[in-house]
């Protein structure tokens, strides 16, 4: 009696989504590999000059193997400025930062004017513009 063994490829199936990427929605299988790019401000391991791509391969197992995450970059603790300071950590992008005018300061160079501003976190891993960008001194004129 002959008995025919037909070998079936090892699937394994749809990547599952990886956040914040650009990456192949197919079905793969064993030693199928694809490329997977994150999104601009996300690196695998978070920091400015990580690696922003890597590769996934379909096992024999039939699982994928290399699988990351993109993960936000970081922009660091917010650095004081000439007339404010933030208390805050670190933050990453997209995150919004807070600074306080140092006492005698101001937004806007007036004893009742604003005492705080904010900043977000940019992809480019600084502290982004806004309006308004520090404190002034309310004795400057």
């Amino acid at each position: 009696m002959f008995i025919s063994t037909i070998c079936m490829p090892v699937s394994c199936g749809k990547p599952e989504n990886v956040d914040h990427s650009e990456m192949p929605h197919a079905e793969f299988w064993y030693l199928n590999q694809f490329q997977v790019y994150c999104d601009k401000g996300y690196t695998t391991d978070g920091s400015a000059d990580g690696e922003a791509t890597f590769i996934a391969k379909c096992s024999s197992k039939g699982e994928f193997e290399g699988m990351e995450k993109c993960l936000p970059v970081s922009c660091g603790k917010p650095p004081a400025t000439d007339g404010a300071a933030s208390p805050e950590g670190e933050h990453v992008f997209t995150e919004v930062a807070e600074w306080t005018c140092k006492e005698g300061y101001s937004t806007n160079g007036r004893k009742n004017g604003g005492t705080t501003f904010e900043k977000m976190c940019t992809a480019n891993v600084v502290y982004g513009d806004s309006a308004p960008n520090d404190c002034i001194d309310i004795d400057f004129c």
